[in-house]
């Protein structure tokens, strides 16, 4: 079978957790005996990390068992005639086409030209239908939906999505009929040693992640000043991540009117090993936002054995039933009460938090078992169109 992904950036970036989970989707798929390539903007992509990974732009890179091509760009990233000629070519040779992102304009290019020629597509919208993020530049979104992109996508063999909790909002943005796949997202994890679970060595609260009012990164930075003078000091929260600017100095500047300055550390965004040993150091994660189709930082952080607490605006009630963290409200006092009983853990009690952190991990997110039952689903699909 032949797949082709198409999307924005694409691994080694690191612009958002497709990038990663995108890529372990595709290396799962190629396990599995697809021929699969990938077609993505450069964007994301330094010198340096295109050296670090042999990479070349506008031409086929190897990247493990799949091919990748990174394409450049004027100054209008949607503007890449390279990538557009490359998959008018190849669309005749796919047996199906994997679509990232429901208002990316090079999503709308890409599902008109299946289209066009007949080559069956599914969409992954990426959390961008659920309601905190729709309600940005709302109106602009549901005019290009209302025009066009409904009938565009009605045409898609099915949408993908990554919990039920995506499926119930981006349901209402298809036609009644569409059939709906769930594959949460995957990773391939790295072994993590007892030694690297050891509470002693693990001390930050964690956020990683972008930096914009929907992830409710205030409401940590409150909760954090509502903590007991001794825990603050035992404790201090690194904010990982970048994005909206003016987002940023708020937060900045709440963290200095709570007078938590000196313990909020504004570290910017890392990726790399630069990210793995703020997990591997972190006590627990947080994940305060108001809405997210997956989160991607949860598993990340799970999978190095670190608890997490996360919002109930996110699909991880699988936290509190694995006792690997909390699922709570996101006001200041649930996180801040949800951070004393977590930092409060004996040794014995927070080492059982990091093996079935692992554990969940393990269970529910193992690659190969999901990858598996979505090649079924890719045959499936294929096969009616045959």
């Amino acid at each position: 079978m032949r797949l082709l992904f198409v999307l924005g950036c694409f691994f080694p970036a690191e612009l958002g957790g497709p990038c990663n989970s995108v890529h372990a989707m595709a290396q799962g798929l190629a396990r599995q005996g697809a021929e699969v390539t990938v077609l993505s903007l450069a964007d994301g992509l330094d010198e340096a990390k295109r050296q670090q990974y042999g990479l070349r732009l506008d031409a086929p890179n190897s990247l493990g068992n799949i091919t990748a091509w990174y394409f450049s760009h004027g100054r209008c990233r949607y503007l890449s005639p390279g990538l557009y000629r490359r998959l008018w070519g190849l669309l005749p040779t796919c047996d199906m086409v994997l679509l990232t992102s429901y208002f990316f304009p090079i999503t709308w290019a890409a599902a008109a030209m299946c289209a066009m020629r007949g080559v069956p597509f599914a969409l992954a919208p990426r959390g961008e239908l659920e309601p905190g993020a729709y309600r940005f530049s709302a109106a602009r979104k549901s005019l290009v939906r209302r025009l066009f992109l409904r009938r565009l996508y009605d045409k898609a063999r099915f949408v993908y999505v990554t919990s039920g909790q995506e499926e119930a909002f981006s349901r209402p943005f298809f036609r009644a009929r569409m059939p709906f796949v769930t594959l949460p997202n995957c990773l391939e994890c790295q072994p993590v040693g007892r030694e690297d679970m050891r509470p002693s060595g693990r001390r930050d609260i964690v956020y990683l992640g972008r930096l914009h009012p929907k992830k409710a990164v205030e409401r940590l930075v409150s909760a954090f000043a509502m903590l007991p003078g001794k825990l603050r000091q035992a404790h201090g929260l690194s904010i990982v991540g970048s994005g909206d600017a003016d987002y940023v100095r708020s937060l900045e500047k709440l963290a200095a009117e709570r007078g938590v300055a000196g313990r909020v550390s504004f570290m910017g965004h890392l990726d790399g090993e630069a990210k793995t040993r703020i997990l591997d150091r972190g006590r627990v994660l947080v994940l305060p936002s108001h809405s997210e189709n997956f989160g991607l930082v949860v598993l990340e952080a799970l999978a190095r054995g670190m608890p997490v607490i996360a919002s109930t605006r996110t699909p991880w009630s699988e936290l509190e039933t694995f006792g690997c963290g909390l699922w709570i409200d996101n006001d200041p006092d649930s996180l801040a009460k949800g951070l004393r009983r977590i930092l409060g853990l004996d040794d014995e009690e927070y080492a059982a938090a990091c093996a079935n952190a692992l554990r969940l991990v393990d269970e529910r997110y193992g690659l190969e078992t999901n990858i598996g039952r979505f090649m079924k689903e890719l045959r499936g699909h294929v096969s009616q169109g045959s």
